[in-house]
């Protein structure tokens, strides 16, 4: 039996995992893990709080940085824009406060404690932000990333992000945000994830899957207020207790009782008050896209688990997060049937025409 995201024998920064522990207050699973220092005993840790590398020591490394910050003479070092000129004071938690210069301008000055420094948190009097958004806006135009190419800055969003419109090779014009495209997230207005969408079509009609769920688009349309009635949209850990864990993408009208009853264990990625319509085209649109991660093998206790074809293995947390809220925004800027026809209806139709014919019949 599969274990896909055991995390027994890996290593997170200075700490290697011995074996599963029990899951927290919050019901999300724990590994007891060691770490290298030898220091402290063995800690039950999140699971989440490893994968996305929030916790990579017993804490050795905070106090050895806060040791280090505050004997260490930092005159004359630079980091980043700013260099350590003198010490002008004592921070609440014990490190030494510098006055830094910033290579700006000969009059910009700015007061940084010395672990700030020291672990690149501040480099600048505060131009550098700025400066970063100049140079998204300069890179971008007129190079290409994937299926995309840029064009111009469209404006920056409350979250400070940057947003371009870019150029697809499908011909269509599309607005993302710059970091997704320059990091890989998103490499195309769309089109890439409508041509996938067939093999996931196919493997659905092979399973009998495809038209026999309640969630249809002809029950969207026949009953609006079903299509309307408000669900969460979820990226999670599901585990039911026979030692192997999935991650699962689904949607769910209770989603509190699902997790109070014990079955996800961790919660990446949740949308709540999601009209039915949408979340359900999303959670398609995902499933197809990440369709090489189904298990290879279920054991008799998942095989019977009614969510069994959304889970999958060994997903990235933030790649498949971004991927959820780049389809979500997509779904409700395009409206849930223009979503479902450009992603699902016309590799369904491709794939279901020759079912009229007989086995040894040429078209």
């Amino acid at each position: 039996m599969s274990a896909p995201i055991n995390l027994t024998g890996k290593r997170f920064g200075k700490l290697l995992v011995r074996k599963r522990g029990p899951n927290n207050s919050e019901g999300r699973a724990t590994w007891y893990a060691e770490c290298d220092c030898g220091l402290c005993p063995i800690n039950a840790i999140p699971g989440k709080d490893l994968r996305n590398s929030h916790t990579q020591s017993c804490g050795c490394i905070r106090r050895d940085l806060l040791s280090e910050s505050r004997t260490i003479d930092l005159r004359g070092k630079i980091f980043g824009r700013l260099t350590a000129l003198e010490i002008v004071g004592t921070s609440p938690h014990g490190n030494k406060i510098w006055r830094c210069k910033c290579s700006c301008s000969e009059t910009s000055f700015k007061d940084v404690p010395s672990d700030l420094l020291i672990s690149k948190h501040t480099k600048s009097c505060g131009c550098l932000r700025p400066d970063e958004g100049a140079y998204n806006r300069k890179d971008m135009a007129g190079k290409r990333y994937n299926r995309l190419t840029g064009v111009r800055h469209l404006f920056t969003n409350k979250q400070k992000q940057a947003i371009w419109l870019f150029k697809c090779d499908c011909g269509r014009d599309t607005r993302k945000r710059a970091y997704s495209v320059r990091n890989g997230a998103t490499k195309s207005c769309g089109c890439l994830h409508s041509e996938r969408a067939s093999t996931w079509m196919s493997w659905l009609i092979e399973q009998g899957i495809a038209g026999n769920a309640g969630d249809r688009p002809e029950r969207f349309e026949q009953e609006p207020e079903y299509a309307n009635r408000k669900s969460c949209i979820y990226f999670v850990e599901a585990d039911i207790g026979e030692g192997s864990i999935y991650d699962k993408i689904g949607i769910t009208f209770g989603f509190p009782s699902r997790k109070a009853a014990g079955k996800f264990s961790e919660v990446w990625w949740l949308k709540r008050n999601i009209p039915r319509s949408v979340a359900w085209s999303v959670e398609q649109a995902a499933l197809q896209i990440t369709r090489e991660s189904r298990p290879k093998r279920l054991s008799a206790g998942w095989r019977e688990y009614g969510g069994k074809t959304e889970l999958r293995e060994g997903l990235a947390i933030d790649e498949t997060c971004e991927l959820l809220e780049e389809l979500l925004t997509e779904c409700i800027d395009m409206g849930w049937k223009e979503f479902y026809k450009r992603y699902i209806q016309k590799e369904k139709q491709t794939i279901q025409a020759p079912s009229s014919q007989k086995p040894n019949e040429s078209p």
